[in-house]
């Protein structure tokens, strides 16, 4: 395992929200990430599909994983989502990508996709850098 897999690792386990939902970081590398969620009662809407705002953590966790994938700390500024089908069983896997790095700002693009590796959602995060290097 690498050393930036390892500091996210840390991070996760400290991160008591992250903990909560379910979700599990299964890649971290340079500007890339992957996370996985398992598709359970707790992640259902009253209609028997997840949720919209699981899959939202999900891309946003993802996504913030990549941002920090320099080794700086940042915040999700703005995020725009579009939902593309529902689901109801079996896990589901976001991959996260950087489009931009900037000096104060990092842009992610991030897809999720089902069990059958079928687009259920897709997005672009914004984020702030609040802290330029790790302490």
């Amino acid at each position: 395992m690498e050393n930036r897999e390892q500091e996210e690792l840390l991070i996760q386990v400290r991160n008591a929200f992250a903990n909560r939902t379910g979700i599990r970081m299964i890649n971290v590398e340079k500007d890339r990430s992957e996370a996985e969620l398992i598709i359970s009662e707790d992640t259902m809407n009253p209609y028997g599909t997840v949720h919209g705002g699981a899959l939202f953590t999900l891309a946003d966790m993802c996504s913030g994983v990549a941002a920090r994938s320099d080794g700086r700390i940042y915040v999700t500024e703005h995020a725009d989502i579009s939902y593309f089908r529902a689901v109801s069983e079996g896990k589901l896997i976001a991959k996260g990508s950087v489009l931009h790095r900037g000096r104060t700002s990092c842009v992610v693009d991030v897809k999720i996709f089902d069990s059958r590796n079928s687009l259920v959602c897709a997005g672009t995060f914004s984020f702030f850098c609040v802290q330029r290097s790790v302490k």
